[in-house]
């Protein structure tokens, strides 16, 4: 292709170099033609004629002359004509050609246009789809830097995120840390509320053996009074004897009847202080186990009340949390601490007052056979 534009342009120069050295043709000449003249016989003598041709012999050999040069000038044009006919046809032929070559230059420019217009024509289609592509990819790249802008606003609240979830954690291990100690606190409760259950069914299998021995007392003091009775209606005896099986050893009375009444009378109001002294502690006994038992209740209340607390309570705000948490702490503390100075009193008043009984609790033997003895 650049061949064949490399020879058009060869082609055009020397055309027109051809142009610039082909001269100019000149005018046709005209050329004149000798005017013909009429000789009329002359009227005079032969010396006229004679004079008339004479001129009109020099006439005619001027016009000769004239004919012969103008001859020579048109033989000398007709040669130059026909050189410049030559050159004309040989400039004509090199014209055709060059028609010629400029037909096929037209045809393969029309070719190349036609080319250049089905090249332009996708060319533009793929320019076309490209601009679309690159609206397409434009807006696109807008979404995408939206996205990155919320990227980055999420990488932001993701690192607050990670600030806060490591205070969390920190927070969290805290939390199981007082947990657990909250637990190990609740089991030791549930150690003294086993302990206190302990102390409960001991208390009723006390409060029942004072209530069969009160029974039994009062039956012995009935039959005691019944017999004092008898034996003052009786004539006094000379020695008094207790059976082995009513009591462990024998008692020998050496004074007379009113003084064995008397004894007897005494034995009575210590069996009757003793009596009373058992409904004292059983009263104090019932005091100490309804207060143990609403203490208990209580305690559980609170117990399942900071459990719901623990497992519904949502919030968010850390100082919440912390005061929630204190709070939770200090109720179980203070709860806890309340019911064990409670119980500590209570069996301390019951250890204080035992030793003021007619028998000490810890020198007391069992009931059977302390009645037995009786």
């Amino acid at each position: 292709m650049d061949d064949e534009l490399m020879d058009d342009d060869v082609l055009f120069d020397a055309m027109d170099s051809r142009m610039h050295a082909m001269p100019e043709i000149d005018k046709p000449m005209r050329i004149e033609q000798p005017k013909a003249e009429t000789y009329a016989p002359a009227s005079n003598g032969p010396d006229v004629k004679d004079g008339v041709y004479m001129e009109q012999i020099l006439n005619l050999t001027h016009q000769v002359g004239q004919l012969k040069a103008s001859a020579a000038e048109f033989t000398a044009a007709r040669v130059q004509s026909a050189a410049e006919l030559s050159t004309l046809r040989q400039q004509l032929d090199r014209q055709e050609s060059a028609s010629k070559h400029l037909k096929q230059m037209l045809k393969n420019i029309s070719d190349k246009y036609t080319a250049l217009q089905i090249e332009h024509k996708s060319t533009k289609e793929l320019a076309d789809e490209r601009r679309l592509h690159l609206t397409s990819t434009q807006e696109r790249v807008i979404a995408l830097e939206a996205q990155v802008e919320a990227h980055d606003a999420q990488r932001e609240q993701w690192a607050t995120l990670q600030i806060a979830h490591e205070a969390l954690r920190l927070e969290l291990l805290q939390v199981t840390s007082e947990r657990d100690a909250w637990q190990s606190q609740v089991q030791h409760l549930e150690g003294v509320e086993a302990a206190n259950e302990q102390l409960r069914s001991d208390a009723a299998t006390i409060a029942l053996e004072h209530e069969l021995a009160r029974k039994r007392s009062h039956h012995i003091i009935k039959e005691l009074r019944k017999s004092l009775a008898e034996e003052r209606a009786r004539p006094p005896p000379s020695p008094v004897v207790i059976s082995t099986p009513l009591a462990v050893k024998c008692i020998y009375v050496a004074e007379p009847i009113d003084s064995a009444a008397d004894v007897v009378s005494e034995f009575a109001l210590r069996i009757e202080g003793l009596l009373q002294a058992n409904a004292l502690l059983s009263e104090r006994l019932r005091f100490s186990e309804e207060n143990t038992r609403l203490l208990a209740t209580d305690l559980e209340k609170k117990r399942l009340l900071l459990s719901h607390l623990t497992h519904t309570a949502m919030t968010e705000d850390v100082d919440d949390m912390h005061v929630l948490a204190k709070a939770m702490h200090s109720e179980r503390l203070e709860t806890a601490n309340t019911l064990l100075q409670a119980l500590l009193r209570e069996n301390a008043a019951l250890k204080a007052r035992a030793p003021l009984a007619p028998l000490a609790l810890s020198e007391a033997p069992a009931p059977p056979t302390h009645y037995r003895a009786m």
